[in-house]
């Protein structure tokens, strides 16, 4: 094995008598300080300590412990150079070709002390010089840095007696990221502390090119904030073609809505807009319902996302109207195969459809950071009137709220049986946003009379009536609007219809 010495000095543990173990079995002198040598000596595994090493004693409680021109001269020595290895031997300086290091966790530390003295002594100094110097040597000194690598730098040296060039870059380019990620906590904690400026650090990592932007003739690719969970981490392609940032941006809302709703089921969007919803898997009934006013609106700018299994009648419906985009937590093997087997665009897995608490929106070169919405924060819901002891309507009305909180303002969603009915959203008032839901789906309307209206607006009476004599509507979710609340509070008791008025707005 080309590996003759190892440096170890590692916070989080995991995995490292393995690893050492494996070394110290190949023949390999392993070098670690304080807390890593006891922890390996526990495991019977030969180690020297760092003092012994160097000759130097630890000193200002561990500020120093590595700084030494035996340790960093050993690094950073490029072997390739005859004035560099007779220096070497010149000061005596053996030669490291391996260290496994990591540092503490320096951003979870500082959210739980904000004091000053505290914060700068668990900065570390002799490590992350080591990391950097490794690093920058990569191709005499083998710098691993993270414990889910252990395994594969083991399965290297067992193939080759070392790790490939190629490999070593990767190495250290995750060698700099882990101490770039480090500067950025330390400054950013201390910048709460000490600057008027306070500091977020993002770095954005590159995850897909897209085919085009939101047109053609526009690049665009997509990336993420690293270290932290997207959407994509979640989605398991299982056929890619054509992604467009169009594209993606449809799965990501219907992903997003379904992620809103306590119920399971499934949505269908024309464009970026879920219209069709039922939160029974695979409901036939309902597809059939609305095939017609989806082939006529579809323009095959269509989608399914479903937080159930897809059957094969789902499928055959999926191929039969010419929706080119499939995202599903599973697929029956039969269902599968059929979509696999035709001209499907996107075909794809997600598992993650729980709901997360941190909101970022990104205007040009600025970030805003707010809270993420929630269903919880309607603020007072009071029941105006009731007419109806229905336990289903009870379920559309939950299904009301969470899904005109989640649409864009003025939004009007119509349920009954926990089917969506009709929806627009968007729109500059009420009463155009009325219009357009009465407008949308006339083959389905005309099948269904009455369930659930949710309006994110302070509809007025005649907003009230036309959906009352469109749709026959026995239950109503909407915006207090104390302006016209005793005619609207008359014509709900004359018609028998029950009305619940939440007083706080949603802007998606």
């Amino acid at each position: 094995m080309n590996i003759e010495r190892a440096l170890i000095s590692v916070y989080d543990k995991t995995g490292i008598e393995h690893l050492a173990s494996y070394l110290n079995n190949n023949g390999v002198d392993i070098i670690s300080t304080g807390g890593t040598y006891k922890y390996l000596k526990k495991y019977g595994i030969k180690v020297q300590s760092v003092e012994d090493y160097t000759g130097i004693v630890e000193m200002f409680n561990g500020r120093i412990k590595t700084i030494s021109p035996r340790i960093a001269g050993g690094i950073l020595a490029d072997r390739s150079k005859t004035e560099h290895l007779d220096q070497m031997i010149k000061a005596n300086i053996p030669n490291i070709d391996m260290i496994v290091v990591n540092l503490c966790p320096f951003k979870e530390f500082s959210k739980e002390t904000f004091d000053e003295f505290e914060l700068i002594d668990k900065i570390d100094i002799g490590g992350i010089n080591i990391i950097r110097s490794a690093a920058k040597n990569y191709r005499d000194v083998l710098p691993v840095v993270d414990p889910a690598d252990y395994e594969k730098v083991i399965k290297s040296f067992d193939f080759c007696g070392d790790v490939p060039l190629q490999s070593r870059r990767k190495y250290a380019l995750k060698a700099f990221y882990s101490t770039m990620k480090y500067e950025e906590s330390i400054h950013e904690a201390l910048s709460f502390l000490f600057a008027e400026e306070k500091y977020q650090h993002l770095t954005l990592e590159r995850l897909e090119d897209f085919k085009y932007g939101d047109n053609p003739h526009q690049d665009a690719f997509l990336m993420k904030i690293a270290g932290e969970d997207s959407l994509y981490d979640h989605v398991e392609f299982i056929t890619k073609n054509h992604l467009t940032l169009r594209v993606y941006r449809q799965i990501f809302n219907g992903i997003s809505f379904m992620k809103n709703l306590s119920s399971g089921g499934f949505t269908i969007l024309i464009n970026l807009t879920p219209v069709f919803f039922s939160q029974k898997e695979n409901d036939e009934v309902y597809l059939q319902m609305i095939e017609k006013d989806l082939q006529k609106r579809s323009n095959s700018n269509s989608a399914l996302i479903s937080k159930e299994s897809i059957h094969l009648s789902t499928a055959e419906f999926i191929l039969r109207n010419n929706i080119k985009t499939v995202v599903a937590t599973d697929f029956s093997p039969e269902a599968e195969e059929l979509l696999k087997s035709s001209d499907i665009n996107i075909l794809a897995k997600c598992q993650s459809f729980e709901y997360d608490n941190t909101h970022r929106t990104f205007l040009e070169n600025e970030v805003l950071l707010q809270q993420k919405d929630s269903v919880e924060a309607f603020g007072n819901i009071e029941v105006r009137y009731s007419a109806s002891a229905d336990t289903q309507l009870r379920d559309d009305l939950l299904l009301a709220m969470q899904m005109i909180r989640v649409l864009e303002t003025n939004s009007v969603v119509r349920l009954k049986g926990g089917r969506m009915v009709s929806v627009s959203s968007g729109m500059l008032n009420s009463e155009e946003a009325i219009e357009v839901a009465v407008y949308r789906f006339k083959m389905l309307t005309r099948q269904i009379k009455g369930g659930v209206l949710g309006l994110d607006s302070d509809a007025g009476i005649d907003v009230i009536k036309k959906a009352y004599e469109e749709w026959q509507i026995t239950c109503i979710i909407k915006l207090k609007n104390e302006m016209s609340q005793k005619a609207i509070l008359e014509y709900v008791k004359e018609k028998g219809i029950s009305l619940y008025e939440f007083d706080r707005r949603h802007y998606a």
